[in-house]
């Protein structure tokens, strides 16, 4: 259940000393994609993109999980 696309996009992070894979319970709505990070992430941005995925801009937030609601 490993689409095309994430195939060629581990195929191309690899190339960078990185992968990619599926994630969830198969159908591979969503992936992700880690390189070492002495690489250029625009690099690897593109090289996804050529590969047929679109990227996501996301952060780590340091605080960690939080379960307290947001203020309002």
């Amino acid at each position: 259940l490993v689409p095309p696309c994430v195939i060629r996009a581990r195929t191309a992070m690899s190339s960078l000393g990185g992968t990619a894979k599926t994630t969830g319970a198969g159908g591979g709505d969503v992936g992700i994609a880690v390189i070492p990070a002495t690489e250029d992430v625009t690099v690897a941005r593109r090289l996804l993109i050529e590969a047929g995925c679109q990227p996501l801009v996301m952060k780590l937030d340091q605080t960690g999980v939080d379960l307290q609601p947001d203020a309002a």
